[in-house]
């Protein structure tokens, strides 16, 4: 039996109120860190000349339509409605990895079995990057990332389509445009998409080579302008270490395992339930085994490139931090884990191609890695939708507090750690031990109107 049978179903309503669930944690999220910094500077400046003052002295991320996406919602939302969009984005860009890797497989599928595995690969991108959400989701500045991501998905996803079919001189005028939009969001995506192109032209994927070279000349564009802004040579001056200017060769090589190490433990649940849904693609969907094609069969290195490609993709996510290893947090893994995703379905159906397992031992087990996923996901959503309640009560109490004493000396106590939980851990304000003012201290006093903000520890 090729199709999704009655018990999918099921899981398809499952699947689909868990997607609503998630969606309801963004009702227990409040402004923190930066947010406020962002919220005063944006009601000084306006969205526009903001992004123009943090790209001349902060970032050159903020020359992007997610700085201006960031700053418009930011703006004019609550902080409830802003983190929604955030995690609409980040779970879509899952619907689309799951286009992207049918493309990759091409591969048919009847409308059920496309409901079911995107709202599964959606999940499993959620879930699987517990590590970073507080930071790419369920932060209002930071969601900055789950928008590059969804540009990221759907770049790589029309990038397929273009290379199978002719365009006309104005689709690829627009496509470069929007590559153009795309590049300068963030370096690390940039980076991936490069080396994605790249290897697409190595191994002759597209219709048209020549453009693809263009294609390749405006991520550098992107790239340049990003890197060049003059707000990055502040910000580097800012951070002071030496050491940065003293890398050896090899030392490029430690930094970028150091990377890898760090994200690859943060990515473990996913990497897991990746494997666990190509063995659920490869059964429930009755994939067989594909005769190899003649020209990978001549050419050994056009086949490595084709069936690893994911692979040199994802990796190349980490490039940008050899040089600076510091810079790579949490929320800046978001690239690695998406790519990661596909590459490791994509990999895991290929090598269960030449698997014969018996049908009714197939579902078996595709079911129960399906229960296990929502079983999992569902404890973790319920676990931090509680204990969220909580601390966004606390946190109500603490903007009350602040907001009410405009002009005055005001003392906070610090949120306990064990109020806080994976979806919602925020940086709370601190006294610096070394005696200098913390940014985030001074952005309550300019937002609230403070004359000093103390902190209770």
């Amino acid at each position: 039996m090729n199709t999704i049978n009655k018990l999918s179903l099921v899981f398809i309503t499952f699947s689909s109120l868990l997607i609503i669930f998630i969606f309801l944690l963004n009702l227990n999220t409040f402004y923190w860190a930066d947010d406020y910094n962002f919220m005063f500077e944006i009601s000084q400046n306006g969205i526009l000349k903001n992004c123009i003052d943090k790209y001349l002295n902060w970032d050159g991320r903020f020359f992007s339509i997610g700085a201006l996406a960031q700053g418009f919602f930011i703006k004019f939302f609550i902080v409830e409605f802003v983190t929604f969009f955030w995690s609409l984005c980040f779970l879509f860009s899952g619907v689309i990895a799951f286009f992207i890797i049918i493309d990759e497989l091409d591969i048919h599928v009847t409308k059920n079995e496309k409901i079911l595995f995107s709202l599964l690969i959606g999940i499993v991108l959620w879930i699987g990057s517990y590590s970073h959400i507080a930071q790419t989701i369920f932060w209002a500045t930071g969601g900055f990332y789950s928008f590059a991501l969804l540009l990221g998905a759907i770049w790589v996803r029309l990038f397929l389509i273009l290379s199978k079919n002719d365009q006309n001189m104005y689709q690829n005028f627009l496509f470069l445009f929007f590559t153009f939009l795309t590049s300068t969001n963030s370096q690390n995506l940039t980076v991936a998409l490069f080396v994605f192109v790249f290897i697409a032209i190595i191994i002759n994927e597209s219709k048209s080579k020549k453009f693809n070279w263009v294609i390749l000349f405006v991520l550098i564009l992107g790239t340049l302008v990003v890197g060049l802004s003059p707000g990055n040579k502040i910000r580097m001056a800012a951070i002071n270490n030496p050491i940065i200017y003293n890398y050896s060769f090899t030392d490029y090589f430690i930094n970028f395992y150091e990377v890898f190490k760090a994200y690859s433990n943060k990515s473990f649940l996913l990497f897991g339930m990746s494997l666990g849904l190509g063995y659920c693609f490869r059964f429930l969907l009755n994939l067989e085994k594909k005769k190899d094609d003649k020209i990978l069969k001549k050419n050994k290195l056009v086949g490595f490139l084709k069936r690893s490609k994911w692979f040199w993709v994802a990796m190349s996510t980490i490039t940008p931090f050899i040089f600076l290893p510091m810079m790579a947090a949490e929320r800046t893994s978001i690239f690695f884990m998406f790519f990661s995703l596909i590459f490791l379905i994509i990999f895991s159906v290929r090598i269960l191609q030449f698997w014969r397992v018996n049908a009714k031992i197939s579902f078996s087990v595709s079911y129960i890695i399906f229960a296990f996923i929502l079983g999992y996901t569902y404890l973790f959503v319920f676990e931090n939708m509680k204990k969220g309640v909580i601390l966004k009560n606390e946190m109500q109490k603490r903007e009350t507090l602040l907001l009410a004493s405009r002009n005055k000396i005001v003392r906070i106590k610090v949120i306990p750690n064990e109020l806080k939980s994976t979806c919602y851990d925020f940086y709370d304000l601190r006294n610096d031990p070394n005696g200098s003012a913390d940014f985030m201290i001074f952005g309550h006093e300019n937002y609230f109107k403070l004359k000093k903000l103390l902190i209770v520890d």
